[in-house]
């Protein structure tokens, strides 16, 4: 595969992982309990160190799937990494459709896939905080339960990486994780501009329909890419 498709690969990829919708809520709600509690000026405070706990948590899964498939599946014999292109096109398709049927509940809110049982102890968590500690904490493992979407995207995501110069690497992985945290600024600006959560989530309904096609034929398209191409070539 040549590096113009190693390069569409990883912007599907960007795409896909700035749409996601786990942590935005999240920070969304995290934001408006801070702002009813704490000062503006504090709220704000707080709300970088949930950013920067999602970037930690972002930049720590990049290193840990590239420490796998560069020990793993790079030594393997050509056979073994077509196999695992295979589940990985499989993988992608599932998610697709899972997305497209499942990430969001029925109704008109944006209530996603987390059971009840998560998404009210993620509101007991946001009640609690009061230091950037608990915010740091908070931010960073507020796309957990979002894994099952997003650990194949950190896996494609570094193999193709594996085919660049080591600066390029650095660029791209920055770019990876300034994707994960661009929604949050932009929900930072809408409330530092005046906005409230209500009028923050009547947006997120009305991009509700447009969240899940993107993020669907993202799955779809990288799922093509894979059994068209192939991933694993390390040439």
């Amino acid at each position: 595969m040549g590096i113009f498709t190693s390069v569409i690969i990883l912007i599907l990829v960007l795409v896909i992982i700035a749409f996601m919708q786990l942590t935005p809520g999240t920070f969304a709600l995290f934001y408006h309990y801070t702002l009813g509690k704490y000062s503006a000026k504090k709220t704000d405070d707080l709300s970088l160190s949930f950013i920067l706990g999602a970037e930690a948590f972002s930049a720590t899964m990049i290193l840990i799937t590239y420490f796998v498939i560069f020990t793993i599946l790079v030594s393997q014999p050509l056979f073994i990494q077509n196999i695992f292109s295979w589940i990985m096109a499989g993988i992608f398709l599932g998610e697709a459709f899972a997305v497209f049927f499942c990430y969001f509940r029925k109704g008109k809110s944006t209530a996603l896939f987390i059971s009840r049982r998560i998404a009210h102890g993620t509101k007991s968590c946001i009640s609690h905080v009061k230091s950037h500690r608990d915010a740091f904490i908070l931010g960073a493992t507020s796309s957990v339960a979002e894994l099952i979407f997003t650990i194949p995207l950190y896996i494609i995501f570094t193999t193709e990486l594996m085919k660049f110069s080591t600066n390029i690497r650095v660029i791209v992985a920055t770019l990876f994780i300034l994707a994960t945290i661009l929604p949050l600024f932009l929900i930072r600006g809408f409330y530092r501009a005046g906005n409230n959560l209500a009028e923050i989530q009547r947006l997120r309904v009305h991009l509700k329909p447009l969240v899940r096609i993107v993020i669907s034929l993202g799955f779809i398209f990288l799922s093509l890419a894979i059994i068209n191409c192939g991933i694993f070539y390390y040439g």
